[in-house]
């Protein structure tokens, strides 16, 4: 017979198991959290006869994603590019909302012997991604179907490495519930630190840095400071259009003599926003529609630091909205943006704010620089972070103001 506690420990054993298999299967972030939810959120509601109902916040997120992308293709300017991923949403989006509902409804009782495994998991992930770079690659050979004398390149663990320091406060404050000791949070940040240094994923450093900086420095108790915080990135997000240009034709070849800057492909990166910004600007109301970046062959391209005018997708959330939904999809996603900076101010304590804006801080870098938005990889890890960071702050008592 099934029981509760049992189902509770098979839960935590797979959801650890994602940190793990993304550095060297990140790919599978599309559909392995997903299937982890459709299926124990399936054991509670039928099994075990708990009805854990669906989360509103996630139905309303997935609901705007789908909803707003069904839209687009009424003024889509490449509507195979658009209806394909359209019917992607339709696949993917259903299984990340039982994950997410599985995540805030459950109790935490029946988490708390075993969700341990998560921040043990993270450390693991880190040790496991040093390895793989000193071994070269012995496991992702392995799971790629490639001889053993390939030696991957090191941005394949990029992805994994993404993952591992978005999901790192919430395994932080899971572990330091576990051991009660106060420098149990070095027994994941060393190893996540040396992974950081092997791995050279400059993404995955920022966001170690900007994460840390916003546990540690962010007034979490001044009203003042979050209000400055919820307009600074407001205010980000409708001009980025406009500035990034102004950047790239004042300030590329400054910024391209950096050291960190090169080797982080920024200058790259800064063509690629400018021409993208500069095309979504054409059609500043509604864009081009959903997914159109892969389709459009005609960006003014300066041809300075890209032999090529063709991009997947911009490399930040702000311009891949703009160039797709435009000021509309843009005002939307302001909204929710604002809707999700309130939650976490005003719903929880300190303590468990600490664990909520970190994650929020080093995801938005991610999605800032190095990701589309759509792709199924980022939303599978966007959505397994959200919903290991709702269990996090479960451990965390809410009498504790500190």
């Amino acid at each position: 017979m099934i029981s509760n506690q049992r189902v509770a420990s098979l839960l935590c054993f797979f959801l650890a198991i994602v940190p793990v298999m993304a550095v060297d299967m990140p790919k599978a972030l599309a559909v392995y959290p997903g299937l982890i939810g459709v299926i124990f959120y399936c054991l509670y509601r039928y099994s075990l006869k708990i009805n854990l109902g669906l989360s509103k916040n996630a139905l309303a997120l997935c609901g705007i994603i789908f909803g707003l992308s069904c839209a687009s293709l009424i003024w889509a300017a490449h509507i195979e590019a658009s209806s394909r991923k359209v019917i992607e949403f339709a696949l993917l989006l259903p299984p990340q909302i039982l994950l997410i509902s599985l995540a805030s409804r459950i109790s935490r009782e029946q988490v708390a012997p075993y969700i341990h495994y998560y921040s043990y998991a993270i450390v693991i992930g880190s040790l496991l991604m040093i390895l793989e770079t000193v071994w070269g690659g012995v496991i992702f050979n392995l799971t790629h179907g490639r001889p053993f004398n390939n030696i991957p390149e090191i941005y394949e663990y990029n992805r994994g490495a993404v993952l591992l320091v978005m999901c790192s406060f919430g395994a932080i404050a899971i572990l330091k519930e576990k051991i009660q000791h106060r420098l149990s949070p070095l027994i994941i940040i060393i190893p996540m630190i040396s992974a950081l240094i092997v791995s050279v994923c400059q993404s995955a450093q920022l966001m170690f840095i900007v994460g840390f900086a916003t546990l540690f420095l962010f007034p979490y108790k001044s009203r003042m400071a979050w209000s400055l915080l919820k307009v600074l990135i407001l205010i980000m997000m409708l001009v980025t259009p406009f500035v990034v240009s102004i950047l790239f034709h004042h300030m590329t070849s400054d910024l391209a003599n950096l050291t960190i800057v090169r080797d982080a492909s920024g200058a790259h990166r800064l063509e690629i926003w400018d021409y993208v910004a500069r095309y979504a600007l054409h059609r500043p109301f509604f864009g081009y529609g959903v997914e159109v970046t892969r389709a459009i062959t005609d960006f003014d391209c300066a041809y300075i630091f890209n032999p090529i005018n063709t991009v997947i997708h911009p490399h930040n959330f702000v311009l891949q909205i703009w160039i797709e939904f435009g000021l509309v999809g843009i005002l939307i996603a302001m909204g929710l943006i604002y809707h999700m900076l309130t939650l976490i101010q005003e719903n929880y304590t300190v303590a468990q704010q600490k664990i909520l804006l970190p994650t929020v801080a080093a995801g938005l870098v991610a999605a800032s620089v190095s990701y589309g938005m759509w792709q199924g990889m980022w939303i599978g890890a966007l959505f397994y972070a959200g919903a290991m960071t709702l269990i996090a702050v479960k451990m965390v008592a809410k009498s504790d103001k500190t």
